[in-house]
């Protein structure tokens, strides 16, 4: 009878240490699997945090470009605004050089 139950306690030690064995396993596992789906969901966040910023880098690129083009026209037209004033006083100025030249020439 001693010896059954010294059999039955070194079973029942022998099942607990398969069992100890198998729930570490698992344990690892689980480990390995979280590490390797947290791993690809960082991957997957920092793909499409680089994907957004370059879409709004592309867009913020399109606003300074049709900005500066509408001050490019602003200018244009302003400097042709100046440049048709200016030739409206040509004919002014030219009459003024001709005036200031004749009267020093009888000096």
């Amino acid at each position: 009878m001693a010896l059954e139950v010294l059999q039955a306690i070194h079973l029942a030690e022998q099942r607990a240490e398969e069992i100890t064995g198998e729930a570490q396993k698992r344990a690892r596992e689980m480990i390995d699997l979280a590490q390797k789906s947290s791993g690809e969901r960082l991957r997957d966040s920092e793909r499409t945090n680089r994907e957004t910023f370059s879409r709004l880098l592309a867009q913020r690129r399109q606003a300074v470009e049709a900005s500066l083009a509408q001050e490019g026209e602003a200018v244009q037209a302003a400097r042709q605004t100046q440049l048709k004033e200016a030739r409206k006083l040509l004919p002014q100025a030219a009459e003024l050089i001709v005036k200031k030249v004749l009267a020093d020439a009888h000096r």
